[in-house]
C-alpha cells in the first residue's frame, strides 16, 4: 500500500442499521480515529477534530456541507446520496495536498456511470428513495429522490409532543465524454429540509435506586424551521496522456434558512 486512502465496500452501507435513515458516513464511524456523538446525526469525529474540519470530494469537486438546521434530530439528509455512489475513498490522516487544507480527514467519493438502464427504489419507516440510471460510451446521466421523515423515532424521546419533521432532496450527475481527451461532468443538488415541533412535556427520573426522583416540566409554543439550498457544480477534464490530467472547475451554492419560535 502506497497511499494512506483506504477503499471501502459501499455495499456493507445498505445492511447497517442507521438511524439517518441511510448514508454513506454512518459507515465511516466504523474506522479506527472515527467517533459519532449523536445516532441521528450524519456528522462524525476524526481523531478529535470538529465535523467541519472534514473534507469531502465527490468526483474530484469539493463539496461544502449544506448549511444544516441543528446537528441531531433536526438535522437533514446528507449530501452524498448511496444509491448513486460508486466507491469510497477514506482517510483519517496523512493525505495528499490535492486535498485541501482541511486538518482531520478526506471522504472521497466517486459517483457511478451507468452503461446501460438502471434503477433502484427502497421504502422504510424512516422514508423512501427512487433512483434511475442510463448510459452508453459517450454519455451517462443518473438521478435520485430522497424523502426522510423521522417522526416515529421522535417519537419515543423523553420529550413528548408533535414531531413532524420532512427532509427531502434531488441529486443528478452527468458526464460527457466530448473525445478520448476530454469529458464535461455536472452535479445538481436541491434540497429542502424543513422541521415542526410543538412540545407538550418532558418527564425525567434521577436519584439512585433506593431514592427515585422524577421531574416533569411542561411546554408551551412551537418551532418551525426550513432550510432550501440549492448546490450546482462543473467540470472540465483534460487529459493529454496517462501521467497527466487537467480540470477546470466550477461551483456554485444558495442557502434560504428560516428558523420561527412562538
Amino acid at each position: 500500500q502506497t497511499g494512506t486512502m483506504e477503499r471501502t465496500d459501499v455495499g456493507v452501507a445498505r445492511l447497517m442499521p442507521d438511524a439517518t435513515g441511510g448514508s454513506i458516513e454512518n459507515l465511516l464511524i466504523t474506522f479506527a480515529g472515527v467517533s459519532q456523538n449523536n445516532e441521528m446525526s450524519s456528522q462524525y469525529n476524526v481523531r478529535g477534530g470538529s465535523y467541519d474540519e472534514n473534507s469531502v470530494y465527490v468526483n474530484g469537486l469539493e463539496i461544502h456541507r449544506p448549511l444544516l438546521i441543528r446537528s441531531g434530530q433536526q438535522e437533514g439528509l446528507s449530501f452524498v446520496n448511496p444509491d448513486m455512489v460508486e466507491s469510497v475513498d477514506f482517510s483519517a490522516g496523512g493525505f495528499d495536498a490535492k486535498y485541501g487544507d482541511k486538518m482531520s480527514s478526506v471522504l472521497d467519493i466517486t459517483y457511478r456511470k451507468p452503461r446501460e438502464l438502471e434503477s433502484n427504489i427502497s421504502l422504510s419507516m424512516l422514508g423512501a428513495s427512487i433512483y434511475a440510471g442510463w448510459g452508453n460510451n459517450k454519455i451517462s446521466f443518473s438521478n435520485s429522490l430522497r424523502y426522510k421523515s423521522n417522526r416515529y423515532l421522535l417519537g419515543t424521546l423523553d420529550t413528548k409532543g408533535e414531531y413532524n419533521p420532512a427532509f427531502i432532496d434531488y441529486q443528478a450527475y452527468l458526464d460527457w465524454r466530448i473525445t478520448d481527451k476530454l469529458s464535461l461532468s455536472l452535479i445538481g443538488n436541491i434540497a429542502r429540509n424543513e422541521y415542526e415541533f410543538t412540545p407538550s412535556d418532558r418527564k425525567t427520573s434521577f436519584g439512585t435506586l433506593e431514592d427515585v426522583k422524577e421531574f416533569k416540566v411542561y411546554f408551551d409554543g412551537w418551532e418551525r424551521d426550513l432550510f432550501r439550498t440549492i448546490f450546482g457544480a462543473a467540470s472540465l477534464n483534460y487529459t493529454p496522456n496517462e501521467y497527466n490530467q487537467f480540470t477546470l472547475q466550477a461551483s456554485a451554492f444558495n442557502t434560504n434558512e428560516e428558523e420561527t419560535y412562538d
